[in-house]
């Protein structure tokens, strides 16, 4: 088995994650954006690839850049 931190994202995946966050967090949408299936067969794909640990790896990464970026007003 490969480590986590040695699997490759594809560029579908890397979009999928992108839009994902960017989107606050509506799968059939960022599906749609990340060029996924239409209806039920993207999102269902969609949904398994967000579950698979290398792209949960990449989401957490890009999560902690998006929310340090983010200026705190209060």
């Amino acid at each position: 088995m490969i480590p986590v931190s040695n699997r490759k994202l594809t560029r579908r995946q890397i979009a999928l994650v992108d839009a994902y966050v960017a989107n606050g967090g509506n799968v059939t949408q960022a599906a749609k954006t990340a060029g996924y299936a239409e209806g039920d067969s993207g999102r269902v794909t969609a949904q398994k690839a967000l579950k698979t640990a290398h792209v949960q790896q990449h989401l957490m990464t890009v999560v902690n850049m998006f929310s340090s970026r983010q200026v705190k007003t209060y």
